[in-house]
């Protein structure tokens, strides 16, 4: 057999893994909105109709799995909220769009987000001094917020840190009985607006909404 044809094959192979490996993840999310978090790798198998060699296989073992879905969830993430457009560019639309970005994604499935939350969390280095975290998941959300939000000195950086670690926080709390998602991001988006640094030449949002307030009648 040629090389071509020995390329063409392994191509093809490679193709129907990461197709099989999809159907998998989506079998996998459907077990563990059935079960919750602490979902087996036996109740995956007979929930899915998978056999577990099968799993073992794609994913190694029940860590594997969850990296796995990790890197699924990071990505949707990701994508979900760069696509949160604001309607206009104050701390508070941007800070809006994002966390209720985020926040429906999490109510959506809140198991399978704490299925994946381990792993996700896990892809973040500690940060040093005032520099940001180096490679993780959330170093790159808190770039992606700084950057709509034109920070870019170490401090403004810092509170961008702060600011997901607090969203991250608030939402595992709101999860615990998912209401009314609009006036959790809203009431999110206020605190945080409220403490946003300004990049120089733009007041703060709280001097904003002070000097406002003096001059209205």
């Amino acid at each position: 057999m040629s090389s071509t044809g020995r390329d063409g094959r392994a191509t093809r192979w490679d193709s129907h893994r990461r197709e099989r490996r999809r159907e998998l993840l989506r079998a996998v999310r459907a077990a563990i909105a059935a079960f919750g978090e602490d979902v087996t790798m036996e109740q995956i198998s007979q929930y899915s109709g998978t056999s577990k060699p099968v799993l073992y296989r794609y994913f190694g073992d029940r860590r594997g799995l969850r990296l796995a879905m990790g890197e699924w969830a990071m990505s949707t993430i990701r994508r979900r909220l760069q696509e949160a457009e604001a309607p206009d560019s104050s701390p508070r639309a941007v800070l809006y769009a994002m966390i209720s970005a985020y926040a429906e994604l999490a109510a959506a499935g809140p198991d399978v987000y704490r299925f994946c939350n381990p792993a996700v969390a896990a892809t973040d280095e500690p940060p040093s001094g005032d520099e940001a975290p180096v490679g993780g998941f959330f170093a790159d959300i808190t770039g992606l917020l700084c950057e709509r939000l034109g920070l870019t000195e170490p401090t403004e950086v810092l509170w961008g840190c702060g600011a997901i670690g607090f969203v991250r926080a608030a939402t595992d709390q709101w999860l615990h009985a998912p209401a009314d998602l609009p006036a959790f991001a809203g009431r999110v988006a206020d605190w945080l607006a409220a403490s946003a640094p300004a990049p120089a030449g733009r007041p703060t949002h709280a001097h904003a909404t002070a000097t406002s307030t003096r001059r209205t009648p």
